[in-house]
Protein backbone atom coordinates (compact mmCIF):
# COMPACT_ATOMS: atom_id res chain seq x y z
CA UNK A 1 0.00 0.00 0.00
CA UNK A 2 3.11 2.83 0.30
CA UNK A 3 3.19 2.98 -3.59
CA UNK A 4 -0.25 3.70 -3.37
CA UNK A 5 -0.02 6.53 -0.40
CA UNK A 6 2.97 7.89 -2.51
CA UNK A 7 0.77 8.08 -5.75
CA UNK A 8 -1.27 10.55 -3.43
CA UNK A 9 1.46 12.89 -2.19
CA UNK A 10 2.05 16.25 -3.84
CA UNK A 11 5.39 17.12 -4.66
CA UNK A 12 7.24 18.84 -1.75
CA UNK A 13 5.12 17.24 0.57
CA UNK A 14 5.87 14.68 3.80
CA UNK A 15 3.13 12.26 5.43
CA UNK A 16 4.36 11.57 9.17
CA UNK A 17 2.19 8.33 9.80
CA UNK A 18 1.80 7.86 14.02
CA UNK A 19 -1.44 5.35 14.48
CA UNK A 20 -0.49 1.93 14.11
CA UNK A 21 -3.04 0.67 12.12
CA UNK A 22 -2.16 3.35 9.63
CA UNK A 23 1.53 2.34 9.67
CA UNK A 24 0.11 -1.55 8.98
CA UNK A 25 -1.89 -0.63 5.94
CA UNK A 26 1.35 1.15 4.66
CA UNK A 27 3.79 -1.59 5.46
CA UNK A 28 2.17 -4.54 6.28
CA UNK A 29 3.45 -4.78 9.78
CA UNK A 30 1.32 -3.37 12.87
CA UNK A 31 4.15 -1.00 14.48
CA UNK A 32 4.45 1.77 16.82
CA UNK A 33 6.53 4.55 15.94
CA UNK A 34 6.74 7.23 13.47
CA UNK A 35 6.63 6.94 9.56
CA UNK A 36 8.31 9.42 7.41
CA UNK A 37 6.56 9.27 3.78
CA UNK A 38 7.24 11.28 1.00
CA UNK A 39 6.81 10.88 -2.98
CA UNK A 40 10.22 9.04 -3.49
CA UNK A 41 10.87 7.69 -0.05
CA UNK A 42 9.93 6.08 3.56
CA UNK A 43 11.30 6.20 6.57
CA UNK A 44 10.79 4.51 9.62
CA UNK A 45 11.82 5.94 12.81
CA UNK A 46 10.51 3.06 15.92
CA UNK A 47 12.25 1.53 19.02
CA UNK A 48 14.60 -0.76 19.50
CA UNK A 49 11.85 -3.34 19.94
CA UNK A 50 11.66 -3.66 16.19
CA UNK A 51 15.22 -3.57 14.82
CA UNK A 52 14.72 -7.74 13.34
CA UNK A 53 11.08 -6.67 12.07
CA UNK A 54 11.19 -7.46 8.20
CA UNK A 55 10.82 -4.17 6.74
CA UNK A 56 11.09 -2.98 3.33
CA UNK A 57 12.50 1.22 3.85
CA UNK A 58 15.03 3.20 5.04
CA UNK A 59 14.84 2.31 9.22
CA UNK A 60 15.67 4.06 12.79
CA UNK A 61 16.18 2.56 15.69
CA UNK A 62 15.81 4.35 18.81
CA UNK A 63 17.05 3.39 22.54
CA UNK A 64 16.46 6.13 24.98
CA UNK A 65 14.40 9.20 25.22
CA UNK A 66 17.24 11.59 24.11
CA UNK A 67 18.47 9.54 21.20
CA UNK A 68 14.74 9.92 20.13
CA UNK A 69 15.33 13.26 20.31
CA UNK A 70 18.39 13.48 18.52
CA UNK A 71 17.06 11.98 15.46
CA UNK A 72 13.50 13.63 15.41
CA UNK A 73 15.91 16.70 15.03
CA UNK A 74 17.98 16.15 12.19
CA UNK A 75 14.04 15.13 11.04
CA UNK A 76 13.27 18.41 10.86
CA UNK A 77 16.35 19.77 9.48
CA UNK A 78 15.90 17.52 6.66
CA UNK A 79 11.96 17.99 5.89
CA UNK A 80 12.01 22.03 6.75
CA UNK A 81 11.30 22.91 2.95
CA UNK A 82 8.62 20.35 3.01
CA UNK A 83 4.80 21.15 3.98
CA UNK A 84 4.73 18.63 6.50
CA UNK A 85 1.42 16.92 7.29
CA UNK A 86 0.36 14.24 9.54
CA UNK A 87 -2.68 11.02 10.72
CA UNK A 88 -3.27 12.87 13.87
CA UNK A 89 -2.27 14.97 16.48
CA UNK A 90 0.51 14.36 17.99
CA UNK A 91 2.49 16.53 20.79
CA UNK A 92 6.20 15.65 20.01
CA UNK A 93 5.29 16.44 16.01
CA UNK A 94 3.71 19.87 16.72
CA UNK A 95 6.43 20.75 18.32
CA UNK A 96 9.08 20.44 16.12
CA UNK A 97 6.80 20.72 12.54
CA UNK A 98 4.30 23.62 11.62
CA UNK A 99 1.58 20.34 11.39
CA UNK A 100 -1.71 19.71 9.81
CA UNK A 101 -3.58 16.59 9.95
CA UNK A 102 -4.48 14.69 6.62
CA UNK A 103 -7.50 12.43 6.08
CA UNK A 104 -5.05 10.38 3.37
CA UNK A 105 -4.94 7.47 4.54
CA UNK A 106 -7.81 7.58 6.37
CA UNK A 107 -10.12 7.83 3.11
CA UNK A 108 -7.67 6.03 1.61
CA UNK A 109 -8.86 2.83 4.18
CA UNK A 110 -12.45 3.12 3.54
CA UNK A 111 -12.26 1.53 0.22
CA UNK A 112 -11.08 -1.42 0.46
CA UNK A 113 -8.23 -3.49 -2.14
CA UNK A 114 -9.54 -7.13 -3.77
CA UNK A 115 -6.96 -8.45 -1.17
CA UNK A 116 -8.67 -6.72 1.57
CA UNK A 117 -11.46 -8.05 0.54
CA UNK A 118 -10.40 -11.30 0.69
CA UNK A 119 -8.72 -11.38 3.99
CA UNK A 120 -12.19 -9.67 5.64
CA UNK A 121 -14.01 -12.99 3.68
CA UNK A 122 -11.57 -15.12 5.51
CA UNK A 123 -12.07 -13.52 8.81
CA UNK A 124 -15.98 -14.14 8.41
CA UNK A 125 -15.49 -17.45 7.48
CA UNK A 126 -14.15 -18.10 10.78
CA UNK A 127 -16.17 -16.26 12.44
CA UNK A 128 -19.38 -18.51 10.74
CA UNK A 129 -17.31 -21.36 12.43
CA UNK A 130 -17.62 -20.03 15.70
CA UNK A 131 -21.40 -19.37 15.15
CA UNK A 132 -21.97 -23.11 14.65
CA UNK A 133 -19.87 -24.32 17.13
CA UNK A 134 -22.47 -22.09 19.84
CA UNK A 135 -25.69 -23.01 18.31
CA UNK A 136 -24.88 -26.51 19.41
CA UNK A 137 -24.28 -25.68 22.83
CA UNK A 138 -26.18 -22.19 23.72
CA UNK A 139 -28.98 -23.52 24.99
CA UNK A 140 -27.52 -27.11 26.80
CA UNK A 141 -26.80 -25.69 30.42
CA UNK A 142 -23.77 -23.02 29.71
CA UNK A 143 -23.22 -19.73 30.94
CA UNK A 144 -22.65 -16.48 28.87
CA UNK A 145 -18.67 -17.08 29.69
CA UNK A 146 -18.10 -20.91 29.08
CA UNK A 147 -19.86 -20.01 25.23
CA UNK A 148 -17.58 -17.32 25.16
CA UNK A 149 -14.51 -19.75 26.38
CA UNK A 150 -16.11 -22.56 23.41
CA UNK A 151 -16.01 -19.54 21.07
CA UNK A 152 -12.42 -17.91 21.92
CA UNK A 153 -11.10 -22.16 21.45
CA UNK A 154 -12.45 -21.89 17.90
CA UNK A 155 -10.22 -19.19 17.22
CA UNK A 156 -7.39 -20.93 18.71
CA UNK A 157 -7.43 -24.03 16.28
CA UNK A 158 -7.98 -21.62 13.67
CA UNK A 159 -4.97 -19.37 14.30
CA UNK A 160 -6.57 -16.00 14.50
CA UNK A 161 -7.55 -13.39 17.30
CA UNK A 162 -9.88 -12.14 18.19
CA UNK A 163 -10.85 -8.86 16.40
CA UNK A 164 -12.54 -6.92 19.76
CA UNK A 165 -9.28 -7.51 21.54
CA UNK A 166 -7.65 -4.32 20.25
CA UNK A 167 -10.49 -2.63 21.80
CA UNK A 168 -10.26 -4.18 25.10
CA UNK A 169 -13.09 -6.21 24.40
CA UNK A 170 -13.70 -10.14 24.28
CA UNK A 171 -16.40 -11.96 22.04
CA UNK A 172 -19.96 -11.03 23.47
CA UNK A 173 -22.57 -13.26 24.72
CA UNK A 174 -25.97 -11.43 26.52
CA UNK A 175 -28.85 -13.02 27.18
CA UNK A 176 -31.83 -10.85 27.47
CA UNK A 177 -29.67 -7.89 27.24
CA UNK A 178 -30.21 -4.05 27.34
CA UNK A 179 -26.86 -2.83 27.53
CA UNK A 180 -24.75 -3.19 24.09
CA UNK A 181 -20.51 -4.55 24.78
CA UNK A 182 -21.49 -5.47 28.71
CA UNK A 183 -19.13 -7.94 29.57
CA UNK A 184 -20.45 -11.51 29.23
CA UNK A 185 -21.15 -13.13 32.83
CA UNK A 186 -21.66 -16.55 34.74
CA UNK A 187 -25.48 -16.36 33.72
CA UNK A 188 -26.70 -19.86 32.62
CA UNK A 189 -28.34 -18.95 29.93
CA UNK A 190 -32.24 -20.25 30.25
CA UNK A 191 -34.35 -22.28 27.54
CA UNK A 192 -36.66 -19.04 27.30
CA UNK A 193 -34.17 -16.36 26.63
CA UNK A 194 -33.48 -14.54 23.78
CA UNK A 195 -29.40 -14.34 23.08
CA UNK A 196 -27.07 -12.06 21.43
CA UNK A 197 -24.04 -13.12 20.43
CA UNK A 198 -21.65 -10.54 18.87
CA UNK A 199 -18.47 -11.60 17.70
CA UNK A 200 -15.39 -11.50 14.96
CA UNK A 201 -12.35 -13.14 13.68
CA UNK A 202 -9.30 -11.22 12.56
CA UNK A 203 -7.44 -13.01 9.84
CA UNK A 204 -3.71 -10.81 8.98
CA UNK A 205 -5.26 -8.00 10.77
CA UNK A 206 -8.12 -7.73 9.05
CA UNK A 207 -11.46 -8.19 10.68
CA UNK A 208 -15.19 -9.50 10.76
CA UNK A 209 -17.92 -8.32 12.92
CA UNK A 210 -20.86 -10.18 13.11
CA UNK A 211 -24.10 -10.73 15.53
CA UNK A 212 -26.80 -12.93 15.67
CA UNK A 213 -29.90 -13.44 18.34
CA UNK A 214 -30.86 -17.27 19.53
CA UNK A 215 -33.84 -18.81 21.01
CA UNK A 216 -35.44 -21.76 21.90
CA UNK A 217 -38.54 -21.16 24.09
CA UNK A 218 -39.03 -17.41 23.75
CA UNK A 219 -42.23 -15.66 24.90
CA UNK A 220 -44.60 -14.03 22.33
CA UNK A 221 -43.18 -10.89 22.81
CA UNK A 222 -39.70 -11.66 22.36
CA UNK A 223 -40.41 -13.39 18.70
CA UNK A 224 -42.16 -10.27 17.83
CA UNK A 225 -39.03 -8.43 18.76
CA UNK A 226 -36.97 -10.51 16.65
CA UNK A 227 -39.09 -10.84 13.61
CA UNK A 228 -39.86 -7.00 13.82
CA UNK A 229 -35.69 -6.47 13.62
CA UNK A 230 -35.40 -9.09 11.08
CA UNK A 231 -37.67 -6.85 8.86
CA UNK A 232 -36.13 -3.83 9.54
CA UNK A 233 -32.78 -5.64 8.12
CA UNK A 234 -34.38 -6.57 5.11
CA UNK A 235 -35.29 -3.47 4.02
CA UNK A 236 -32.57 -1.72 4.75
CA UNK A 237 -30.82 -4.20 2.87
CA UNK A 238 -33.02 -3.42 0.30
CA UNK A 239 -32.49 0.26 0.33
CA UNK A 240 -28.97 0.26 0.78
CA UNK A 241 -26.66 1.10 -2.58
CA UNK A 242 -23.70 2.92 -3.78
CA UNK A 243 -23.83 6.69 -4.60
CA UNK A 244 -26.16 7.50 -1.15
CA UNK A 245 -25.57 9.22 1.79
CA UNK A 246 -24.84 7.04 4.88
CA UNK A 247 -26.87 9.22 6.82
CA UNK A 248 -29.91 8.11 4.66
CA UNK A 249 -29.36 4.64 5.89
CA UNK A 250 -29.80 5.75 9.50
CA UNK A 251 -32.79 7.63 8.89
CA UNK A 252 -34.27 5.02 6.66
CA UNK A 253 -33.49 2.95 9.71
CA UNK A 254 -35.49 5.43 12.30
CA UNK A 255 -38.15 5.57 9.72
CA UNK A 256 -38.76 1.31 9.97
CA UNK A 257 -38.57 1.39 14.06
CA UNK A 258 -40.75 4.37 14.06
CA UNK A 259 -43.50 2.37 11.45
CA UNK A 260 -43.25 -0.65 13.73
CA UNK A 261 -44.52 1.42 16.88
CA UNK A 262 -41.16 1.75 18.65
CA UNK A 263 -39.55 4.51 20.21
CA UNK A 264 -36.55 6.00 18.46
CA UNK A 265 -35.51 7.63 21.83
CA UNK A 266 -35.69 4.16 24.48
CA UNK A 267 -35.37 1.81 21.49
CA UNK A 268 -32.54 2.31 19.09
CA UNK A 269 -29.70 3.33 21.40
CA UNK A 270 -27.26 2.67 18.60
CA UNK A 271 -26.04 3.59 15.11
CA UNK A 272 -27.13 1.46 12.48
CA UNK A 273 -23.44 0.32 11.11
CA UNK A 274 -19.52 0.90 10.34
CA UNK A 275 -17.12 0.28 8.05
CA UNK A 276 -14.83 -2.72 9.21
CA UNK A 277 -11.47 -3.35 8.20
CA UNK A 278 -7.89 -3.21 9.78
CA UNK A 279 -9.78 -2.05 12.67
CA UNK A 280 -13.70 -3.63 13.85
CA UNK A 281 -15.13 -0.29 13.88
CA UNK A 282 -13.63 2.24 11.02
CA UNK A 283 -15.41 4.80 9.15
CA UNK A 284 -17.77 5.52 7.83
CA UNK A 285 -20.12 5.29 10.80
CA UNK A 286 -23.33 4.58 9.96
CA UNK A 287 -25.20 7.61 11.75
CA UNK A 288 -27.41 10.73 11.07
CA UNK A 289 -24.79 13.07 10.87
CA UNK A 290 -22.37 11.01 8.32
CA UNK A 291 -21.94 13.29 5.81
CA UNK A 292 -20.20 10.38 3.62
CA UNK A 293 -20.95 8.33 0.20
CA UNK A 294 -21.21 5.10 0.15
CA UNK A 295 -18.67 3.59 -2.34
CA UNK A 296 -17.70 0.81 -3.94
CA UNK A 297 -15.29 -1.19 -2.30
CA UNK A 298 -15.65 -0.15 0.94
CA UNK A 299 -16.76 -2.67 3.33
CA UNK A 300 -19.52 -2.51 6.23
CA UNK A 301 -21.00 -3.93 9.11
CA UNK A 302 -24.57 -3.30 9.18
CA UNK A 303 -26.28 -3.54 12.41
CA UNK A 304 -30.05 -2.96 13.12
CA UNK A 305 -31.17 -3.77 16.63
CA UNK A 306 -33.65 -2.89 19.20
CA UNK A 307 -33.80 -2.75 22.75
CA UNK A 308 -37.03 -3.02 25.19
CA UNK A 309 -37.23 -2.95 28.74
CA UNK A 310 -38.50 -6.30 30.40
CA UNK A 311 -37.94 -8.11 26.76
CA UNK A 312 -34.52 -7.87 25.98
CA UNK A 313 -32.54 -6.88 23.19
CA UNK A 314 -32.29 -8.04 19.36
CA UNK A 315 -29.12 -6.96 17.24
CA UNK A 316 -28.96 -8.76 13.80
CA UNK A 317 -25.26 -7.76 12.35
CA UNK A 318 -23.30 -8.96 8.74
CA UNK A 319 -20.60 -7.41 6.82
CA UNK A 320 -21.09 -6.18 3.21
CA UNK A 321 -19.35 -5.67 0.49
CA UNK A 322 -20.24 -2.11 -1.23
CA UNK A 323 -20.13 -3.03 -5.31
CA UNK A 324 -21.66 -1.04 -8.28
CA UNK A 325 -24.34 -2.47 -8.59
CA UNK A 326 -25.17 -3.04 -5.09
CA UNK A 327 -23.81 -4.60 -1.68
CA UNK A 328 -22.95 -8.36 -1.28
CA UNK A 329 -23.44 -10.14 2.36
CA UNK A 330 -19.99 -11.66 3.02
CA UNK A 331 -21.57 -14.16 5.21
CA UNK A 332 -23.76 -17.28 4.28
CA UNK A 333 -24.57 -17.96 7.93
CA UNK A 334 -28.39 -17.42 7.90
CA UNK A 335 -30.17 -15.88 10.90
CA UNK A 336 -32.79 -18.03 12.95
Amino acid sequence: MLQKIQKQLKENHCLILTDKHNIRYALGTEISGYLFITEEDAELLASNFYRYEEIEVEKQFYSSKNQFEQILEKKVEQYQDLEVTADRKNKLLEENFDLEISSLITDLRKVKSSKEVEKIREAVEVTEKAFNRVKDILFEGVTEREVVEEIEKVFREENVYDSFIENGGTALVHRNCLRPHRRPENELVEGDDIVIVDIGAEVDGYCADMTRTYFKNPSEEKKKLYRDVKEIRKELIKFIEPGINVSDIREKEVGLVKDKGYSVEENLIHSTGHGIGLQVHETPSINSSSGEILRPGMVIALEPALYVEDVGGVRLEDDFLVKPEGIEKLSNLKHQ
